[in-house]
């Protein structure tokens, strides 16, 4: 993601390797978008969706999920459960791209404003 996003001005990543980091990250709040990968080590990553659209901070906050595996019920579950997309890896970057600026609304990459994917 960091290559992926590596020219966008104004957009500061904020990068999770569990999803413990990602509960605490989330609850902070300013966080714009989350990408969240369902292959986690400390979690199921259905859950951790779940528990990050139930936090107050994420309110409002569209999530993104980014998965290996590209069973076609796994992508309705979580899309029934409140993702605003989802894509199977290995993803097209472009498409990720537009993932990314579909969510994040009249915000656009390269505006300049700090935005926390």
């Amino acid at each position: 993601m960091q290559a992926v996003f590596a020219e966008d001005a104004g957009l500061e990543l904020q990068i999770c390797a569990t999803a413990t980091d990602a509960l605490a990250t989330v609850s902070r709040g300013g966080i714009d978008l989350v990408l969240l990968d369902l292959g986690l080590p400390d979690m199921d990553g259905e859950e951790l969706l779940g528990r990050l659209l139930s936090l107050d901070a994420a309110r409002g906050v569209p999530v993104i999920v980014v998965t290996a595996d590209a069973d076609v019920d796994t992508r309705r579950r979580v899309l029934e459960r409140g993702a605003a997309q989802a894509l199977a890896k290995p993803f097209d970057v472009p498409a990720l791209r537009r993932a990314v600026i579909a969510s994040l609304g009249t915000r656009s990459l390269n505006a300049g404003a700090d935005q926390r994917t």
